[in-house]
């Protein structure tokens, strides 16, 4: 179709999402004309429904909490849960420069960082090599979503009314959750995400929805615009300095997630929109991409279908059943547990084990999680309880019978758990120790937190568990320091950038650590928006 109308700005960002409009920000504050172009009818990528954490090593408030921090430490640091299979160079790159990237949006957006009380990894903390307790886990207060103003209805947020400080600690009383939800005091995510749309509409930056972009444009070799459809038009937008590809990463498609992931998810907690645009849009120019090895995080544990609203917001993700606290573990179809439940690194590296037995098969996958009445009684209400899929019975041996496990393999697994949980140890796989379990998963409700706990006490339940992805793709795009797409002999596509989910995560190896994912977009924002807005970014 042929373009009906033109537009012309100095750098387009497609995405909407944290690294989109950090680039977008970090472009305007050098005085360079920015439109954001935002496929779904909402602000906000998916950084606005996760937990909006950022792990930033070495930043400003840690310094100035007389937290000692380095950068050498942080990038040993996920070297070790790496399994020295991340790119060190980018590593360094990322332990540098983010803390630069969240001053920045601090004193120029006027983000409000706060440090998030609580250990930093999922991996052990403190045996974690160079790991910290807090200082380098940092989020965004409370934000107030009605000085959005009239963005207020369209800027995407999750459900959460509580700061990640407050859930580590201690967490308001019920009725006080509910006056920030009248008062849409926005947690997690929603802060994190509603700030940078907040400093984007103050300073005037164009923004775009429903506008799917279909095609960069060249012209004398570079990238010099994008093609997109805007109320009804098909548009050609010039970019006189570059484009900035941001639109995540490829969950909501079945054929990207085929082509790249062992894990084949079949659900997922990302948005509807998130669809490999990069890959088609910059495939075209001979960006390279590439698929790193990593262990499936994607896996949520208890990994029940997710259920959205009409506006495609999560209402009831994968985590119904809290399989990391007490009273309940995750078996396979054997009846046997094959990890610590608690820990991402133990649980995920099980699923992909191989059966010796019948080496056409995963060992562990599928897999159910188990609970009893006790943990019913601990951590579960009535509605979370009706979830499709749950089975339940008055014996270890019905309910496995009626889940697909197999029955004596599951009696002799839960008698060998309980014996040793009256021990107070999991000599099998570590459950109990100090570990970020006790962090994430486990129940807070004593004086010590807790994990181990036994499972005996009729009706057992169980749900079959389904693989979900939660927007940190395995495969993407491969960058320069800059941001700049990188072609398949590392030369840079002039004029094409990309930050945030469209990138590959080559940093970091097998694992990563809470708040990753949504630090290195707001670092990747900020590197290409200054690059494009410094006289090397200029054509």
């Amino acid at each position: 179709m042929a373009p009906q109308a033109h537009a012309e700005y100095d750098v387009v960002c497609l995405g909407s999402g944290a690294a989109g409009l950090t680039a977008a920000i970090a472009a305007h504050e050098l005085g360079l004309s920015v439109l954001v172009v935002e496929k779904s009818s909402k602000i906000g990528g998916v950084a606005a429904i996760s937990g909006g954490q950022a792990w930033i090593p070495a930043n400003h408030l840690a310094e100035e909490a007389g937290i000692e921090d380095s950068v050498e430490n942080a990038v040993a640091y996920l070297m070790w849960i790496g399994g020295g299979l991340g790119d060190e160079a980018r590593a360094r790159h990322y332990c540098t420069y983010a803390r630069q990237a969240v001053r920045f949006l601090a004193d120029h957006a006027g983000l409000a960082w706060q440090i998030v009380p609580v250990a930093d990894d999922y991996h052990g903390h403190p045996e974690a090599r160079h790991s910290l307790g807090p200082g380098r886990l940092l989020e965004v207060e409370l934000f107030p979503g009605s000085s959005l103003g009239a963005a207020q209805s369209f800027t995407r947020h999750g459900p959460e009314r509580i700061t990640a400080s407050e859930v580590y600690t201690v967490a308001p009383p019920e009725a006080e959750i509910e006056a920030r939800r009248e008062r849409d005091e926005r947690g997690h995510g929603g802060s994190l995400l509603g700030s940078l749309v907040k400093n984007v509409l103050e300073r005037g930056i164009d923004v775009w929805r429903d506008a799917p972009a279909t095609e960069l444009l060249v012209a004398d070799g570079r990238v010099s615009g994008v093609r997109a459809t805007h109320e009804g038009s098909v548009v050609e937008v010039a970019a006189r300095r570059g484009v900035v590809v941001a639109t995540g990463g490829y969950d909501s498609s079945a054929a990207d997630r085929a082509s790249f992931d062992a894990d084949h998810a079949v659900s997922t907690s990302s948005l509807p929109s998130v669809t490999g645009d990069h890959f088609r849009l910059a495939g075209r120019l001979g960006a390279r991409v590439a698929a790193p090895f990593r262990l499936p995080h994607n896996f949520h544990l208890p990994g029940v279908p997710v259920i959205r609203d009409a506006d495609g917001v999560v209402q009831r993700d994968a985590s119904i059943v809290r399989s990391a606290a007490m009273h309940a573990v995750v078996v396979n179809r054997r009846g046997r547990r094959f990890a610590d439940e608690t820990t991402s690194a133990s649980r995920d590296a099980g699923l992909f084990a191989v059966d010796v037995h019948e080496p056409w098969k995963f060992a562990n996958n599928p897999c159910w999680a188990v609970w009893d009445a006790q943990h019913v009684a601990r951590y579960l209400d009535p509605e979370a309880m009706q979830t499709p899929g749950i089975v339940s019975a008055q014996s270890l041996k019905e309910l496995a019978v009626a889940a697909g496990i197999d029955p004596d393999g599951l009696e002799e697994e839960i008698a060998r758990f309980n014996a040793n949980v009256a021990l107070g140890t999991d000599p099998d796989f570590g459950r109990g120790s100090p570990n970020a379990g006790h962090i994430h998963g486990g129940d807070r409700s004593g004086a010590e937190e807790s994990t181990l706990g036994t499972i005996e006490q009729p009706p057992f339940h169980a749900v079959r568990l389904v693989q979900t992805t939660m927007g940190l793709p395995h495969a993407g795009l491969v960058t320069d320091g800059f941001g700049r797409v990188l072609d398949w002999d590392d030369v840079p596509i002039e004029g094409l950038y990309a930050a945030g989910g469209s990138v590959a995560f080559l940093e970091f190896g097998l694992n990563y650590t809470p708040g990753n994912a949504n630090a290195r977009s707001l670092l990747q924002g900020f590197c290409a928006g200054s690059h494009l807005g410094s006289s090397a970014g200029h054509p």
